[in-house]
Order: structure tokens, then sequence, then C-alpha cells
């Protein structure tokens, strides 16, 4: 076939000229052969049709590029499908790619689910992990370079053809290194979303960091940064030995060296390793870490998803690239641990490897509590040290659950499909991803494969992973959809960072879902950004989608940039108490980065003369809170996070005078402080800095 430009761009309006253009190209082909296909390509780098529609030739196809872009569903492409749809014409996506991992597979997932060829560029590259090959760039290549950039002399025609003849070799498939973490995203990914071994690890041993599965994003590894929209930032930051999010460096350690390291590990970035177990025993682990500076950098150690190890704070050697061992001791792994993961409970150091170094028998330590969470809305899955005997779990006498103080009944105890550490406890009622739940202990009966005993243990409170929701009221991050058509996430300059949603244009939607915590009239901040005027809609449905009530449709100014920042306080309605789907539909051309829903009078309320009082705030360690109760009024008084995320809970009785808030274990951010009385309900907003 014949591709008849590559990416024209210019200011042609209409179209008019480029298509003139293409078909006096095709009529000249034509002349000679009828028979292959042309691909047309769009103006502004392949991806405008303005113009050159409809088809003018009854053998070809559109051929559009996509790079850097979006790719989270079928909307993203629907330009193209578009153009194929109308006009019954085939798509070719001649380029794309230049991207991650992680971005390859969800693009070539949609493609294939809609039956769109694809060509990926490039194949080779000097010096790439994002390319199939990769050709080794020799140090005559780079003089060469440097002399091109101005930052080197000029070398002599002999070196300078030299250096391009040995190019020639050095580009043969067979001289290049080969990226069998792209092609492995590329074509398996797509059809099994799940992760192999990037390396065999035996233990005892030695794990590489960088040796982390092969995989998919969120199965293999997790990374803040894990492909490349527009503008960047990309993925790995230090740009070698492989694809993915997880910034590897090149470094050679002391100790255990295979010649990287993993460097700036951001808070919940985590690495997953296949591993062969022999037999259960207790080991030390000896991971080698770095870090410039007391960063708070802590991580932890889990195994098929239950926590082996606290989190241990990294130690501060002075530099990113002086490392030493971090000792951590009686860890039990069992010869059914099938994947160990390393995560960074906070960020802020570097990581070469783990060294796994066998101890003792099991039986040498207690057996113990450590850990709980949800299971399911009825369900709690306590997670031990070690792997539990299936035929002595506990008696349900032995347990004692609370959810918000109150007691709980104990309906089950049974073994937990995940992992042989866990047993599950049914309790007789449903939770929600707000309840506050306390688990206790005491007995014999719960032991260890081993033969110890559980030890018991009191009050323990279950990490909630229920489905959260955004609260209302409360303020809600733009981009902390749950689904959306036509929407792209950029890194924001508004105050706090972060990301706002962009590219809007009308037809466009969001959807969250919301708890309406009480039934009141609301209104709405909005932080917005624009060029032109702003048009938008709530629409609230129920969790099936049917639909419950709508906010008026508003209209914003202007503000005369996008990322020029201004919030807008809008009238919206009454909201009765529950679950909704909130869908925002947009209207217009603007940037979104957070909508605030600001509670009014309730319908049973009255308005408080005096509202409640947090001091000082902003604040860094001690928070008190004052308001107008009665002396005596029992209050609750909660903290929840912007996402709706409950940190803190706690029952005081006023008594004329201020309240100290316990919020030492609150992180820096925004919070909203909600106080509960027999009567009455107010929030109020708390920003934490430290």
């Amino acid at each position: 076939g014949y591709d008849l430009l590559n990416e024209p761009n210019w200011n042609l309006p209409g179209g008019t000229l480029l298509r003139a253009l293409y078909e006096d190209v095709t009529d000249s082909i034509r002349s000679v052969d009828t028979n292959h296909i042309l691909f047309i390509e769009g103006n502004w780098f392949a991806n405008t049709y303005t113009g050159l529609t409809p088809p003018w030739d009854n053998n070809m196809a559109y051929s559009p590029h996509k790079y850097w872009s979006p790719v989270n569903s079928v909307a993203d492409i629907q330009y193209g499908l578009d153009l194929r749809d109308t006009y019954n014409v085939p798509i070719w996506f001649g380029e794309t790619g230049e991207n991650s991992n992680a971005w390859y597979t969800s693009l070539i997932s949609i493609m294939e689910s809609e039956g769109v060829g694809w060509a990926w560029w490039p194949l080779k590259k000097i010096e790439t992990i994002n390319a199939p090959l990769s050709i080794t760039k020799s140090a005559g290549y780079q003089d060469l370079l440097d002399y091109w950039s101005g930052n080197g002399s000029a070398p002599s025609v002999a070196t300078a053809t030299a250096t391009l003849m040995q190019l020639t070799t050095d580009l043969k498939a067979q001289n290049c290194t080969y990226n069998r973490g792209v092609i492995d995203a590329m074509f398996r990914q797509v059809q099994d979303p799940t992760s192999i071994p990037w390396k065999s690890h035996d233990l005892p041993g030695v794990i590489h960091a960088s040796e982390y599965d092969m995989g998919p994003l969120g199965d293999a590894y997790f990374d803040t940064e894990s492909f490349q929209l527009n503008p960047p930032p990309s993925w790995n930051s230090g740009w070698t030995y492989r694809n993915d999010g997880v910034d590897i460096e090149k470094f050679t350690d002391a100790v255990n060296s295979n010649g990287y390291m993993v460097g700036f590990v951001d808070t919940e970035d985590w690495m997953s390793y296949s591993v062969t177990i022999p037999q259960d025993s207790l080991y030390t682990i000896k991971v080698r870490q770095g870090c410039s500076g007391s960063t708070g950098g802590n991580f932890y150690f889990e195994a098929d998803g239950v926590r082996l190890t606290p989190n241990y704070y990294a130690t501060n050697t002075g530099s990113w690239t002086v490392m030493s061992t971090k000792t951590i001791p009686n860890v039990v792994l069992s010869a059914d641990d099938k994947k160990i993961r390393f995560v960074a409970n906070q960020g802020g150091f570097n990581v070469t490897s783990f060294e796994f170094v066998p101890t003792g028998s099991t039986t040498t330590i207690n057996a113990e509590y450590v850990h709980s969470v949800t299971y399911d809305n009825s369900t709690i899955e306590v997670q031990t040290n070690k792997p539990l005997d299936s035929a002595n779990l506990g008696a349900t006498a032995s347990y004692y659950v609370t959810v918000n103080g109150v007691p709980a009944s104990i309906t089950s105890v049974a073994k937990s499909p995940s992992n042989s550490r866990n047993v599950l406890i049914g309790i007789g009622q449903a939770l929600t991803f707000l309840d506050e739940i306390k688990i206790s202990y005491a007995g014999t009966t719960l032991q260890a494969k081993d033969g110890t005993n559980v030890q018991s243990f009191s009050q323990e409170l279950v990490e909630n992973t229920l489905p959260t929701v955004h609260v209302i009221p409360g303020k809600i991050e733009a981009e902390a959809f749950t689904t959306m058509d036509g929407i792209a996430l950029e890194n924001t300059t508004d105050i706090g960072g972060g990301q706002n949603i962009g590219y809007l244009g009308a037809g466009d939607y969001l959807i969250y879902d919301v708890k309406v915590l009480n039934s009141a009239t609301y209104s709405v901040d909005y932080r917005h950004a624009s060029l032109s005027g702003v048009n938008m809609q709530f629409i609230f449905t129920d969790t099936l989608g049917n639909y419950v009530t709508s906010f008026p449709s508003i209209s914003l100014g202007a503000t005369g940039g996008w990322q020029t920042w201004q919030t807008t306080n809008q009238p919206g309605g009454i909201l009765s108490q529950g679950d909704y789907k909130l869908r925002l539909d947009v209207g217009s051309e603007f940037n979104l980065n957070w909508f605030e829903f600001i509670q009014g009078i309730g319908f049973t309320e009255q308005p408080n003369s005096r509202p409640i009082m947090l001091f000082p705030n902003p604040t860094s360690n001690a928070l008190f809170i004052d308001g107008a109760w009665a002396s005596g009024t029992a209050l609750d008084i909660f903290i929840y996070d912007t996402t709706g995320k409950l940190w803190l809970r706690e029952k005081h009785t006023y008594n004329g005078s201020k309240i100290q808030l316990g919020i030492h274990a609150l992180p820096n951010g925004t919070f909203h402080v909600t106080a509960v009385s027999p009567s009455s309900r107010f929030t109020e907003q708390l920003i934490i800095t430290r």
C-alpha cells in the first residue's frame, strides 16, 4: 500500500488544500496502480480529518497516529472508530508507541477489542527501554552526538565514517538488546492479565529489587508514575533495564549487586516477586537501602497479601548512592507463600536487594496477630504471622467484635481461601466504609500448624477496605471519578498540586459514587479554569442508575487561562440522606480541579448563631474544637479526608469549654471535621501542615 504523507502539520483551514493534494497524488498512483490500498493520515500529526471526508477512493484506509494520550477506554480511540463506522472505511493506527508497558497493554487491549489494526514505532532505537530492540550506543556515536549538538569537537572524516559503519553492525537484530518486557506487555498481557516471574527466586537467597515480576501495573508492581501523557512526567526515571513505572538506575552496590537499584521510591509504590520456599522457616531479611537525609521513608513486606513485618524506617546513609543493610528479624516464611511484595509505606529511599537468611524453626517465636481487614461487608479477615491449623481456628465465643463501639454478634469462624495464615470471622450485620471496627480474641483454640497457640489480642482496629464513596457534605477531587467518557488528567499548578481533569468538551461526563450523610439543602463550590464560559450540571441517580434528582445547570465565567484557577459558589438543591451515583455532565471546554458540597439547613435543623470553631487552623500539632452546645451535650466527632476516608472518631461530653482532639496520626492535607450532637451536625474544614 501507499502512505501518501507522513504526519502533515500545517495550518490549512478546513483541510481543503490537504484534500486537494491527496486527490492529486491519488490520481497519479491510480494511473499506474489500481490494486494497492492508500493510507490517509490526517492533519496535525495525522489526527485531524477535517475536510478529508468522505473518502474519494474505494480502496483506502484512514490512518491516525496515537502518542502520549489517555488509554482508559474505547472513548480514547473513538475519533478513529467514528471514521470507520460513518464511512465504512478501514482504520489503521499506523504509528503508536514511545511509552511504557502499562500504556502499551491498555491501548492494544482497546484496539483489539474493537478490531482495529495497529503498528508500533519503532522496532529499534538507540539505548532505549521502550522499543522491542535496543541498539548499543558506542562511545564514538556519543562523540558524534556531542559534536552535532555543539558540545564537542569535530571528529575526523575517517572516525565519523567508522563510527557510522559500526552503527550499521550494532543495529542488526542479533546485536541488539531484546527488551522482553515490552513484547510481553504487547502480546501476552493483552490476553493474560497476570504476572510471571522475571527471574526465578529460590529462597533462601538474594532477590534484587529490579527483578520484580513481569506483568501488568497493579499486579506485578505499582508506581505513581507509570506512563506518559502530554506533558510529562514519564515512567522509569532511571531509563534503564525495564519499561515499567518502577524507576531503575544503573548502580553497583558493594553487597549483592546486579548492577541496578530501584530509586525515586514514592509512597505506596510496591514490587512483587514470585518465590519458591522449600519449607516453613524463620528468616532474617537484609535490605540494602540508602537515602539522603531524614526523609521518613519506611517500608514493609507482605506474602500473598498478608503483612510479614511492621514498618521499618530507612536508614539515613547521607547519600542516595550509599547503601547500608537494614536487618529485619523473625520473619516467618511458608512453603505456601508464592509471592512476596515489598511495599513503600512512605517514599524517600533507594533500594538494591533483599537477602533472605534462614535462622531456625518457626516454633522459636510465638504465633501472633498481625493485622485484620474487612473481607466483605459482613466478614473480617484476621491475619497472623504463621500458617494456621485449619482444624483449630477457635470457637465463635473466643472472638469479640465491636462496630462503632457497639458489640456485634459472631456468626462463623472459617479458614480463609486467600492465605493459610488467615481466619475469617463472620458477623451478623452489614458493614460500611464509615464504620470503625475492632476485634479481640481470648482463648487457646486458635493454633498455628507448628503447634503454637496464637496469642490473645484485644481491641485491634480492623482496616476498613469496603468500597469508599465520596461523602456529601465534603470536597470531591474531580479526578477521583468512578467512570468517565472523554476525560484526560493533567498535573495542576493550583494550590495543593495533584491533578485536574482537562480536555473537556460538550457531551463528556463523569460519574462519582457518593453518600449523602444529611438530608439538607446544599450549594457547591467549583474550582475551575477556562478560556471561555463554563457550563455543567449535576444529576443524581440511585445506585442502579435510576434518576432521582438534579441540580440546575450552571454557567461560570472564564478565568483567563487553563491553569488560572477560581472558586465559584453556586446554588444546588435539596438532597436526601442515602447512596447515589453523581453524574457530572459537561457542556463546554474547561478544566476542573475539585468541587465541594456545602451543607445548608437540614430538614430538621435550625441555623446556629455560633458555628463550631477549630483552632489553631491550619495546625501542625494541637487541635481544639469549640461550639455553642449546652454543657453536658454528648458529641461524636469525626475527621474525614477529602476522599471520604475516616481518620478519627472520638466521643466527648461538652463541658462548656474547648475540647482537644488527637490528630497526631493524621498526615499533611485537607480534612473535614464533623461534630454530631443529638440535635445538630456541623462540619468545618481543617488544614494540617507539618
